[in-house]
């Protein structure tokens, strides 16, 4: 659709400067009025090639804002130049490319001005490398995060983590910790059940069903 509406957009152009073309050159006779009509062929056809752009910018800040309202708050808020490149990560991350996020993140690291800036980043590295099934790496990110702030999301995304990891013992706390800090978080309590029902059946290990705080999840379905 893209190239289809620059194809068009550009065919536009050509037949208003030709039409201009022809009245010069051919007839000799290029009044006001048709000047007057080309030009705005062309502006529009320009505006139509540009705005497009604009809006989906405008609106993948709009979704992921608004779905990852807990991780992303102010992040990069006064940058708007990195604040681009951060959204872009989130992008790829929500799109199931989390390698590609990841190597947004770590440059975008390097520029972090604030904690704030730095929080929403660490995030978002611990949960691409979560999707890529790196898990010691990711449970360092979430370390790193949880050190900065609390969150019973992510507390519960790193006892998963350590679940699939086989050590139980560290993500029952962390899953009792995610549940202290809210209550009312359904994933926390729920992989916490998966624990203690391993632990009546032989230690015999179920699966989780989801991760907890993965805001995707509400942008995917």
């Amino acid at each position: 659709m893209k190239i289809l509406r620059y194809v068009l957009c550009g065919l536009l152009i050509a037949a208003a400067i030709g039409l201009l073309c022809y009245q010069h050159f051919v007839e000799k006779d290029l009044d006001t009025s048709n000047i007057v009509k080309a030009i705005l062929i062309i502006c529009g056809a320009v505006v139509t090639m540009v705005r497009p752009q604009k809006q989906r910018v405008v609106n993948k800040k709009a979704l992921y804002a608004k779905a990852y309202s807990e991780f992303i708050q102010n992040a990069f808020y006064d940058e708007p130049k990195l604040e681009k490149r951060f959204y872009n990560a989130v992008h790829d991350y929500n799109k199931n490319k989390p390698a590609a996020g990841l190597a947004k993140l770590e440059k975008l690291r390097r520029e972090c001005q604030r904690s704030n800036d730095l929080w929403s980043v660490t995030v978002f590295t611990a949960l691409c490398l979560d999707d890529m099934g790196l898990y010691e790496k990711a449970i360092a990110q979430y370390d790193g995060a949880l050190s900065m702030r609390n969150s019973s999301s992510l507390l519960s995304n790193k006892g998963l983590c350590c679940q699939k990891l086989g050590r139980f013992e560290e993500a029952e706390q962390c899953y009792q910790h995610a549940v202290q800090a809210d209550p009312k978080n359904a994933y926390a309590h729920n992989n916490l059940s998966c624990i203690f029902a391993s632990v009546i059946t032989a230690k015999r290990w179920m699966p989780p069903r989801t991760r907890s705080g993965s805001m995707a999840l509400c942008v995917r379905h």
